[in-house]
């Protein structure tokens, strides 16, 4: 091979290649960088419902219709409504600090000091 100019187009097709691969692996760096922020926010969310879930049935606040917790992420409204002689049915929103909400409900029996998950 004793052509001039071989060396060139094959140093650039190198450089290409790696530049592609470099494009690859950051676009999947910041899609796993909004995935992990997205499941801290679920996660808060999360950690207030079953807080202020625990809290009332705890605290036995299911006679009471309407009411807040606060946490030091953020605040749980709830309302609750009877459905029969000792069953409530109950419905939690949780606002984190940024504003994020998420909506929880399920049945509670007052006897049993027990949640009962809605599907």
């Amino acid at each position: 091979m004793n052509e001039k100019g071989a060396m060139m187009p094959l140093v650039l097709i190198i450089v290409l290649l790696f530049s592609g691969m470099l494009l690859f692996y950051i676009s999947v760096y910041l899609n796993q960088k909004e995935n992990v922020a997205n499941e801290e926010i679920v996660l808060t969310l999360e950690w207030l419902l079953r807080n202020a879930e625990s809290k009332m049935m705890k605290h036995g606040d299911l006679e009471t219709e309407n009411g807040v917790y606060q946490f030091p992420d953020g605040s749980v409204y709830y309302s609750s409504t009877v459905v029969s002689d000792d069953t409530y049915q109950v419905t939690l929103r949780a606002v984190d600090d940024k504003g994020n909400d998420r909506r929880h409900s399920f049945y509670a029996d007052k006897r049993e000091e027990a949640a009962i998950e809605m599907e």
